[in-house]
């Protein structure tokens, strides 16, 4: 077991060590340890800036000494995968607190065996395989099928009725029934799947809207080369509160976020070469003589 100390300045800029190395005044670096260490922080920021990690109690972490000489608070997690961490100021930007490492080709099966006075031997056998990291630098999820979507702590059902792969670049789009009861602005709003864990290969987007594209709420979910399991509802932070949802018809978008930023794209392509089959009726040549 280890203890990491980082730092973090008025500018929410990071410095530290973890089992990876040493790093100075990063933004949003990642962090990696394994299960039963220490993640030490010393705050430097104001409230503004608060540290928080998500679907963690570990939140709201800021300088609350009198004399701005730093308060430091020790974050040990409980279980291995990708924590989020962010602030209220740098909207939908987020860093990762990677602990322990998971194989991503396992398969884990547990055998279950109950046994009964007046009755056969039952053996029940739940078989999970973890995904490998995608391939492309895009992200990726299987959406198991139907799910809720929580609206002030109320679950509406997400319509959807298979498992929906979404990849490379493409947008899966589900919805819900319309809302009957009157003057229903939202204050809270979750994600939560019909079954768990879900992994999030690289990184997605969830947006919940409007039929007439109205952006309730949105939020990034995934790292990129990171595969992130998620184990517990998706929860929205950002949310516009002012849309009265009543008799309004609420999608759900998860798009596929691509990086290619010196890297190879193996998504589709446009070809290097465009054959005009239908003729061209009228052709109208401006001269600019600029």
């Amino acid at each position: 077991m280890s203890t990491y100390n980082f730092t973090i300045d008025t500018q929410f800029l990071i410095s530290g060590t973890d089992a990876s190395g040493s790093f100075s005044n990063e933004s949003y670096p990642t962090i990696s340890g394994s299960l039963g260490d220490v993640f030490s922080f010393t705050f430097f920021q104001s409230e503004a800036y608060a540290f928080s990690i998500e679907d963690t109690d570990f939140e709201n972490k800021y300088d609350t000494s009198n004399d701005l000489t730093g308060t430091t608070d020790n974050f040990t997690p409980s279980t291995t995968g990708t924590f989020l961490y962010s602030n209220p100021v740098d909207f939908e930007q987020y860093g990762n607190i990677i602990v322990g490492t998971e194989t991503t080709t396992t398969t884990t099966t547990t055998t279950t065996t109950t046994t009964t006075t007046d009755g056969p031997t039952t053996t029940t056998t739940t078989t999970t395989t973890i995904p490998p990291i995608d391939a492309c630098n895009c992200g990726s999820i299987d959406f198991p099928a139907s799910g809720n979507l929580v609206i002030n702590g109320v679950k509406h059902k997400l319509l959807h009725n298979q498992i929906a792969y979404v990849g490379q670049e493409q947008k899966f789009t589900t919805c819900i029934d319309s809302i009957s009861v009157s003057e229903t602005y939202p204050n809270s709003l979750m994600v939560d799947f019909s079954k768990y864990p879900v992994y999030v290969s690289h990184s997605t987007r969830f947006v919940i809207r409007t039929l007439e594209h109205d952006i309730i709420a949105s939020k990034y979910v995934g790292v990129d080369d990171t595969l992130l399991k998620i184990q517990k509802p998706i929860k929205f932070n950002n949310i516009n509160k002012g849309i009265d949802l009543h008799n309004k018809t609420i999608l759900l978008d998860v798009e596929s976020v691509c990086d290619y930023e010196g890297k190879v794209s193996c998504c589709d392509q446009m070809p290097s070469s465009l054959f005009i089959t239908d003729s061209i009726n009228t052709l109208e040549f401006i001269n600019d003589p600029s």
